[in-house]
């Protein structure tokens, strides 16, 4: 962060705050889920399967920084979803502290894959009651 006249700010995280993160983070996305879910159309639903594909994808070519964007874009337009401008707007700046919290604190890849993997889950979820 940059102050006018001070210099810069460097972010810095603790395992604390991925936690309380990842718990607010969870909350609010599954208040979008049971929004999306009512409402997505098949379209909708398409850009979502396209987006645990791109998640799917990345994983396998093992390319980090690459998984972390696709993963942060299947829970965007989950957000985005929901049909709830509020909401979607709080969960895209929580999505810059989860990003920051990532680059930190995930660099095992077996925690990277639980992240993604559920993807699919849901998104079956979704397509057996959307609609």
């Amino acid at each position: 962060m940059v102050r006018p006249r001070c210099g810069l700010a460097v972010a810095s995280f603790h395992e604390r705050d991925l936690r309380q993160i990842a718990a607010l983070r969870a909350e609010l996305e599954c208040f979008a889920l049971r929004l999306a879910i009512t409402r997505m159309n098949a379209s909708e639903v398409e850009a979502l399967a396209q987006a645990v594909t791109a998640c799917e994808a990345t994983l396998k070519a093992g390319l980090r920084v690459e998984i972390f964007r696709a993963d942060s874009r299947f829970h965007l337009l989950l957000a985005r979803f929901s049909g709830n401008l509020h909401l979607d707007d709080i969960l895209r700046r929580l999505d810059v502290k989860v990003q920051l919290c990532r680059m930190v604190f995930c660099a095992v890849p077996s925690k990277i894959e639980e992240s993604v993997l559920p993807h699919r889950f849901l998104l079956e979820a979704i397509r057996g009651g959307a609609g």
